[in-house]
């Protein structure tokens, strides 16, 4: 493929990720259980502020690029990528474009996966991916894992797993 060639498509797969985007609800507002408190009309008295609502990344698209001009003869890197990722029940599906030109050679990785919450202690993932071209992307590429929530706050993680590249 020539250079100008995957210039080319990579443009075009950013202008439709950011298409999407806009199509993704990006963010979801928690609001407190806290019922608001209604603030005093005297003067003088102190005036409890209420809480920000916390913002929780949910469903999102994210595009990106990258140039770099290397010396002693290996040429240019050029490369973009989309990502995407949509909250849906128990699932948290992802995907991602990626396109990249190194040493003279250029190529296209395709991946897909999906997260299951089965309750609030175990989930499990899977993702599959692929390229076309690029001797530096891995033809076939899977992975999958279970993991396991510990402690009140289920700040600690234990994770099984297990990868394949080819």
């Amino acid at each position: 493929m020539s250079h100008q060639r995957f210039l080319g498509n990579l443009t075009l797969l950013l202008f439709l990720s950011i298409a999407l985007a806009w199509r993704a609800n990006a963010q979801q507002v928690v609001v407190p259980n806290d019922p608001p408190q209604s603030s005093p009309q005297t003067p003088g008295t102190d005036v409890p502020v209420a809480p920000l609502s916390e913002k929780i990344l949910t469903n999102f698209v994210e595009v990106g690029g990258s140039y770099r001009q290397l010396t002693n003869g290996f040429g240019d890197w050029s490369g973009g990528y989309a990502r995407g990722v949509l909250a849906n029940g128990k699932n948290i599906w992802n995907a991602e474009v990626n396109g990249q030109h190194e040493f003279g050679d250029g190529g296209v990785y395709l991946a897909a996966g999906d997260t299951y919450n089965f309750n609030s202690n175990w989930y499990a993932s899977l993702t599959l991916g692929s390229s076309v071209g690029g001797f530096f992307w891995p033809r076939i590429r899977a992975d999958a894992f279970v993991n396991r929530k510990w402690s009140a706050r289920k700040q600690f993680i234990t994770t099984l797993g297990y990868g394949y590249y080819a």
